[in-house]
């Protein structure tokens, strides 16, 4: 059987989060079995509940292909040596791209969320998405308490790098590196549209290209100082560019020492505003209690990617919740073809435009009112004097639950005291919905 998992979904009742919302990584295989496990984002120490759900109707599995071959782009051995493929496509497509992984002993495969490239002859990448499990004779499940998460940075030259942390009360489980081997897989569906000096002059394409192609719904990844980063957030406002992303961990040193890529003993996670004019802001929150560790802002020459799939507008409703263009029934469709779902959140001309995807999209049984939760944004501000953004001193992390009747349900919270800042509905807000199958 084949077993996948989501960590990206929290508990609401139907049309928001809820306040003191649950984290609710998923489980689901093809045999049926569903797992759930729900810890709450309102506490540092918190209970884990584990339950099975009941499987009432069916599962739909989807994929997308990502190249012409089912063959890796590149497969090593343990050691690092070469299996198969090209190690310099590889590396090509680690600078403009997402890369998948899958583990050659195990059929564990994952999505990577960020590459660091040193000095042209060693890829890292990292996946930050695990929850431990086990087998059972039938399928996987979550592992029995006590649950922790995973961190793991690969590399080309064998070499991988895990960091464990208790759901419990974020308290580091175990430290280790090994070896292992993996097959490299690369999604060929992106191209360069930008590229800027470290002054935020053209040297390649033009800013309003990129402009237009996040303006028709496409995903964006950004190259700088080795390191490629996707874009969870996007504001487009007065003809600049801001990327937010926080899909990362600081690494440990400076190459070639062999435990470069490796994370902190105490892992950082790593937050970054990657703005078109060059300027980038970066700052390191310690994972056990969220404290600032570090802050920089420099300023980089950085290629902007834009993916070729086929995004179509399907959907777009006014301050009122009135469907201006497309039609919510287009909408639900798209959604039981298991599309991807992109967001457009309009709420007033000083605030621009602000582009995110949807983690997960629900259809209500009662309404068929489609639901999106778009989880992966911190709060941010705009910098008087210039044209910057910059994190907030007490940073928290903010959630969207976006309904095709157009209400923008909006849940706050603190990330280093948990504490519990707002449920609102963003008011006079205008939403437009992209899909790609």
């Amino acid at each position: 059987h084949v077993c996948g998992s989501s960590m990206w979904f929290m508990s609401d009742n139907g049309t928001h989060i809820d306040t003191d919302a649950d984290w609710l990584p998923t489980l689901v295989c093809t045999n049926g079995e569903v797992s759930r496990l729900n810890y709450s984002s309102a506490s540092w120490n918190v209970v884990i509940g584990q339950q099975d759900l009941p499987l009432d109707g069916e599962v739909w599995w989807y994929t997308k292909p990502t190249h012409c071959s089912e063959d890796p782009i590149y497969s090593q051995f343990v050691d690092g040596s070469q299996a198969a493929g090209s190690l310099s496509k590889l590396m090509t497509l680690a600078k403009m791209s997402e890369l998948r992984a899958n583990m050659r002993d195990r059929g564990y495969s994952f999505v990577l969320q960020n590459q660091k490239i040193y000095n042209n002859e060693l890829l890292s990448a990292q996946s930050i998405n695990h929850i431990s499990l086990r087998y059972t004779q039938e399928s996987v499940k979550f592992n029995d308490d006590p649950y922790y998460s995973w961190l793991a940075v690969w590399s080309t030259n064998g070499r991988r790098d895990v960091s464990r942390w208790f759901l419990e009360n974020t308290t580091l489980h175990r430290h280790n590196n090994d070896f292992v081997s993996l097959d490299w897989y690369g999604d060929e569906c992106w191209r360069k549209v930008f590229s800027a000096d470290n002054f935020g002059f053209a040297v390649y394409g033009s800013l309003n290209e990129l402009i237009q192609m996040i303006k028709l719904g496409h995903r964006v990844r950004m190259h700088f100082d080795g390191v490629t980063l996707k874009a969870n957030g996007i504001r487009v406002v007065d003809g600049l560019v801001v990327a937010q992303t926080i899909e990362e961990y600081a690494r440990r040193g400076t190459y070639p020492n062999y435990d470069a890529p490796f994370f902190d003993n105490k892992a950082k996670a790593v937050y970054r505003l990657v703005h078109s004019t060059g300027m980038v802001k970066t700052y390191m929150y310690t994972i056990d209690d969220f404290k600032l560790a570090g802050m920089s802002q420099t300023k980089y020459a950085i290629d902007w990617l834009v993916d070729t799939r086929p995004w179509r507008k399907i959907l777009r409703t006014d301050a009122l919740g009135v469907s201006t263009d497309g039609s919510p029934r287009d909408l639900e469709d798209a959604v039981y073809l298991g599309s991807s779902v992109r967001l457009n959140i309009e709420q007033d001309e000083l605030a621009g435009q602000f582009f995110t995807e949807a983690d997960n999209v629900r259809v209500s049984f009662f309404t068929n009112e489609v639901y999106a939760q778009a989880l992966k944004h911190v709060s941010d501000e705009k910098v008087q004097s210039v044209d910057e953004y910059s994190l907030q001193n007490d940073v928290f992390r903010w959630a969207l639950m976006v309904s095709s009747g157009g209400v923008v349900a909006m849940n706050a919270r603190r990330l280093a005291s948990k504490a519990h800042l707002y449920d609102a509905v963003s008011p006079a807000t205008n939403v437009t919905w992209f899909v790609n199958r």
